[in-house]
């Protein structure tokens, strides 16, 4: 069974305050949609790249 549809929009509501509200700022410029990330999200997701990165590599060898 599927959820009411108010509570999918809820539950994205959740996530993006969780995730995108917290770690960066949502700007838009001339139609230009941008997030501009804190030191503390940069270096998340520069650690996040390089594991990506590491499992690319022992799955193309």
């Amino acid at each position: 069974m599927l959820a009411p549809i108010g509570a999918a929009r809820r539950r994205i509501a959740t996530v993006r305050r969780l995730l995108i509200r917290r770690a960066a700022r949502w700007t838009t410029t001339a139609r230009r949609h941008e997030l501009h990330y804190t030191q503390a999200a940069n270096g998340l997701i520069a650690q996040a790249l390089a594991r990506i990165r590491a499992h690319r590599r022992l799955l193309a060898a």
